[in-house]
């Protein structure tokens, strides 16, 4: 004997069928998202970094802003902090940055410390200053101060990796 099915319009899928139209979706899927991950990653990444360099730049803006020459003692040329110097807000001249350091996450605005946010998370900056004698530069005289130019540079870090350097040559005046 046979047996008629009676068909109502159509079948349904079979396992494999299932399966098959599954992984095509998944496929799909997975092409579509990559592209959409790695653009918020890049997003992120630019966002960083452009928060990275206005930091940089507000810190540099801050040690230009200080005298060449220390005001209390315009003949000592020390690099670093002078004695009771320990923090930003008591920095009188450029050398005072030199070694200036803060700590990951720990970025200070003129006086006051940021709250961290998704863009700043693990940001820091340091800075280093050298004093320079330029090519040609006379030997200095008994009275003259022995140098008229310095290097400062200023690195701001994601974590352990350096976002941006910024560097400026800076004159005294004479």
């Amino acid at each position: 004997m046979r047996r008629h099915h009676r068909t109502t319009g159509g079948r349904g899928f079979t396992l494999a069928e299932v399966l098959i139209a599954s992984a095509m979706l998944a496929f799909v899927a997975s092409a579509v998202m990559v592209p959409y991950a790695a653009g918020i990653q890049n997003d992120r990444f630019c966002g960083i970094h452009t928060e990275a360099v206005a930091l940089g730049q507000d810190l540099m803006e801050d040690i230009l802003a200080l005298p060449f020459y220390d005001p209390e003692t315009p003949d000592t040329l020390a690099l670093g902090p002078d004695a009771g110097e320990f923090t930003r807000a008591t920095f009188d001249n450029i050398d005072d940055y030199h070694g200036y350091s803060e700590a990951e996450g720990v970025v200070t605005l003129a006086l006051t410390d940021i709250e961290p946010d998704d863009v700043t998370e693990g940001l820091w900056r340091e800075v280093t200053v050298t004093y320079l004698r330029l090519p040609g530069q006379p030997e200095p005289g008994p009275e003259d101060k022995p140098f008229s130019a310095c290097h400062v540079t200023v690195t701001v870090y994601c974590n352990a990796e350096m976002m941006t350097s910024m560097e400026r040559l800076i004159y005294a005046n004479p």
